[in-house]
């Protein structure tokens, strides 16, 4: 299993003016934000270590997951929560043929702790010896009905 980070999260989505009044930085120089990039690198290492210790994502991006094997062939809990959208299902054979499951094939189960992906019948797709599956989500904080759901709950961690 290897979960990858597709899309990194946004500048706009780093909340570094905040991060500058918790520190205490000084306000009104030329320079302001001469800092600017140091203090993003630590607010994304933040949300790398929250995010590693909850399985939850703090802001919205992408993500791959790579499995060889189903674990539970009735539905497979996906790595972190909550997860918005499913975007592709591609299953890859041996000779790494690529075929991309049909959407009407599977459904995501929303949960804020434990989203699954579940078949629309009774199994999830047959993988043969030697086959991959490749399943691309998104995951958001934002959950619609989540407890956190604004984005200075999303950024308290953080500053």
């Amino acid at each position: 299993m290897m979960l990858i980070e597709e899309t990194a999260i946004a500048d706009a989505a780093l909340p570094v003016d905040q991060f500058k009044a918790h520190l205490r930085l000084g306000t009104g120089f030329a320079e302001d934000s001469v800092q600017d990039d140091v203090l993003k690198g630590f607010l994304r290492a933040a949300a790398a270590a929250i995010e590693a210790r909850t399985g939850k994502v703090l802001i919205e991006r992408d993500f791959s997951w790579s499995l060889t094997v189903w674990r539970n062939q009735s539905g497979e809990v996906l790595p972190v929560a909550p997860v918005t959208d499913v975007k592709s299902v591609t299953l890859a054979d041996a000779e790494g043929a690529e075929t991309v499951v049909a959407p009407d094939r599977y459904r995501l189960e929303k949960d804020a702790q434990r989203p699954r992906l579940r078949p629309v019948g009774p199994l999830m797709p047959k993988m043969s010896k030697g086959s991959s599956i490749r399943i691309v989500f998104a995951a958001d904080n934002r959950l619609r009905g989540a407890a956190c759901a604004s984005p200075s709950c999303v950024r308290r961690p953080l500053a």
